[in-house]
């Protein structure tokens, strides 16, 4: 074996064991010291088989993309003569069902346009009911609780008639008060 081609397997296993300690949590420092290379060696090392990684599953998409395309196209090519005939309105549906996966499949459909006005219309309306209300609420007369309140608290007592506090061990925090 060649000293190059001994050279690149090395850096090969290298990277396969990179990006294994990698998925493991390991640091790029840890990676480097297991490796006996480089902090930077170690984060080339996981960068390559990253960008690798996704080359590789890219590629594998575009397959599948190009699978998917071809039976689309012998789908259609079976349905056609039967959709264009006029009289199958099944294969007329089958048709469009295909053309529609096509579409989506290589992403021509426009985006959805959302209506924006619908929900500017709403956030008016509820503008407006907050105006109505607090027109509403201005016009109502002001009425003054104050003594019905005292004559509330000075029939119940200081302690709210059940001998609480609010706290929960009806115990007076403030005895002389």
């Amino acid at each position: 074996m060649s000293r190059n081609k001994a050279r690149q397997i090395a850096i090969q296993l290298r990277r396969a064991r990179a990006i294994e300690l990698k998925k493991a949590g390991a640091t790029y420092r840890q990676i480097g010291e297991q490796l006996g290379c480089g902090m930077k060696t170690a984060w080339r090392d996981v960068d390559y088989e990253l960008k690798a990684t996704i080359s590789e599953m890219t590629e594998s998409a575009d397959a599948l993309r190009a699978l998917e395309l071809a039976r689309l196209d012998r789908l259609q090519v079976a349905i056609w003569p039967k959709a264009i005939a006029g009289d199958n309105l099944r294969a007329v549906a089958t048709i469009l069902k295909v053309m529609s996966r096509r579409a989506a499949l290589l992403g021509l459909d426009a985006p959805t346009k959302v209506d924006v006005a619908g929900s500017v219309e709403i956030t008016a309306l509820f503008t407006k009911a907050q105006e109505t209300l607090g027109e509403k609420l201005a016009r109502l007369p002001v009425i003054d609780v104050t003594p019905q309140i005292a004559a509330l608290a000075l029939s119940t007592g200081p302690q709210g008639g059940n001998g609480s506090n609010g706290n929960g061990n009806g115990s007076n925090p403030h005895p002389h008060a």
